[in-house]
C-alpha cells in the first residue's frame, strides 16, 4: 500500500462535483467501453453538493498522491442525484438496490464486474475517516 506524505492536504474550500443532470444507461455503458479502452477500473461515485461526506471525499481524491494513484488506475464518474430525486434508478442498473447514503462508491473490475457491493457505502462517513483510510480503500480494489 502507498502511504500519503506530508504533502498530502485538503484544499478549503471543497469544490462541488456533482452536476444536476440526468445520466442516462448509454452514458454508462459508454462509461464502462472508455475506461475498458483506457485499460483502467471503472468508478462510479453517487453524491450531492449539500453532503458534506461528499465533499470530503472529492477533495481527499484530490490529494496529489491519491490524485496521481486514481488517474492511473481508474476511469471515476461523478454522479449527482440531486435532492434524491434525479438517477437513482442507475444505482440499481449497477448493482446497488439500497438506495440509503451518500456517496455511494461503486467500483468494477477491468471486464465491468462490481468489486465493492457490500462495502459501497464504506466511505458514507467520509468526515470521519483518515485521508489514509479513504486512499487504502480505493487501493484495496485495484487490480
Amino acid at each position: 500500500m502507498i502511504k500519503l506524505s506530508s504533502d498530502d492536504l485538503l484544499v478549503e474550500p471543497l469544490t462541488h462535483q456533482y452536476e444536476r443532470a440526468i445520466i442516462s444507461e448509454d452514458t454508462i455503458n459508454k462509461f464502462f467501453n472508455f475506461s475498458r479502452k483506457q485499460s483502467r477500473q471503472p468508478v462510479f461515485i453517487f453524491g450531492a453538493n449539500w453532503c458534506p461526506d461528499c465533499l470530503v471525499l472529492d477533495g481527499v481524491l484530490k490529494l496529489p498522491t491519491i490524485k496521481k494513484f486514481i488517474n492511473t488506475t481508474y476511469e471515476v464518474l461523478h454522479i449527482g442525484v440531486g435532492d434524491y430525486s434525479i438517477n437513482m434508478d442507475l444505482m440499481n442498473y449497477l448493482g446497488d438496490s439500497s438506495g440509503k447514503g451518500l456517496p455511494l462508491v461503486l467500483i468494477f473490475n477491468k471486464g465491468a464486474n462490481l468489486l465493492n457491493g457490500s462495502k459501497s457505502r464504506e466511505l458514507r462517513t467520509a468526515r470521519n475517516k483518515s485521508y489514509q483510510d479513504i486512499f487504502d480503500y480505493f487501493q484495496s480494489y485495484a487490480c
